[in-house]
């Protein structure tokens, strides 16, 4: 589905009830962040999610990406992104996500890079400052106070 599609559901059910609306968006047209911004719009209070869009394969809203344009966008502020991006890396890590390839750490660093608008010159310095402190990458994104002492 398109955001318009989405708006004029959202808009009729809205109008027909009272209940709490939630959706579950699909990612397979890469549309699930543009038409879960349309359902809250349109009144959707409850957005479903899951780790790197992972549910029967990867094609479901992102969790990590959406929590971070929501915070950026001021929507909610009472989410804790490094904690998920923290937890998200570890479930990577202990490879609890068999067959992932390689790239979905590469997503949570552009998320990040992204999310605190670190430019890429930058981004070589502090990839070269977790080389040398045999520190993940990810985890000094994670650190303001080391992107600060940079």
């Amino acid at each position: 589905m398109l955001p318009d599609k989405i708006e004029n559901i959202f808009s009729i059910l809205k109008k027909e009830t009272n209940l709490k609306l939630g959706f579950h968006p699909h990612d397979n047209l890469r549309m699930s962040t543009t038409n879960s911004l349309s359902a809250i719009k349109k009144g959707a209070t409850i957005i479903d999610a899951s780790l790197y869009g992972y549910g029967k394969g990867l094609a479901n809203l992102p969790l990590q990406s959406f929590i971070a344009l929501i915070k950026k966008l001021k929507l909610r502020n009472d989410i804790d992104l490094n904690k998920i991006i923290k937890i998200s890396n570890k479930l990577y890590n202990d490879k609890l996500f068999i067959g992932f390839n390689k790239y979905l750490n590469s997503r949570e660093c552009n998320l990040l890079t992204g999310y605190y608008n670190i430019n890429f010159d930058f981004i070589k310095k502090l990839k070269n400052e977790s080389i040398k402190r045999n520190i993940n990458f990810i985890d000094i994104l994670l650190d303001n106070s080391t992107i600060r002492g940079i």
